[in-house]
């Protein structure tokens, strides 16, 4: 049996896609009135109380940790512009999901969320560049 590998464009294409839906759905959970509708009356305590606390700016640093990862290492063949420009776009959509949270009901909105956002995008595409450069340097010394 021969068993069907997807190419590198296939890969790429899947991997981008699932950074949209990614983006998309942090979008949703930031933005939504109540986005732990499903829990019934325990989501919007649960929302209540991890709003104005520090497990909250956690959450948000770790979302946008495994954002700005994504964007790096999938976009680690690109320039180091287009590689900027994703992670500054990632930067600035934790900005703006924080400003817009001002104007959706029974949300909380702060800059402290939004420096954890940045953060998180920072720290996650730093993770990825160290990573990559360890194997890129790893591979050119197995070489020689």
């Amino acid at each position: 049996m021969t068993s069907i590998r997807p190419d590198s464009t296939t890969k790429l294409r899947l991997a981008w896609s699932a950074i949209f839906v990614y983006a998309v759905t942090l979008t949703y959970l930031l933005l939504a009135p109540h986005p732990l509708w499903f829990l019934g009356g325990s989501g919007q305590a649960i929302e209540r109380t991890v709003d104005h606390s520090i497990s909250g700016h956690l959450q948000h640093a770790l979302a946008y940790t495994l954002l700005g990862w994504s964007l790096a290492w999938v976009s680690r063949t690109a320039s180091g512009a287009c590689q900027w420009g994703w992670v500054l776009l990632a930067m600035g959509h934790g900005v703006a999901a924080e400003w817009l949270q001002r104007f959706v009901p029974h949300r909380y909105s702060g800059w402290t969320d939004g420096l954890a956002n940045i953060t998180g995008v920072a720290l996650g595409a730093l993770a990825a560049s160290l990573i990559l450069q360890g194997r890129s340097r790893s591979a050119r010394e197995s070489i020689a």
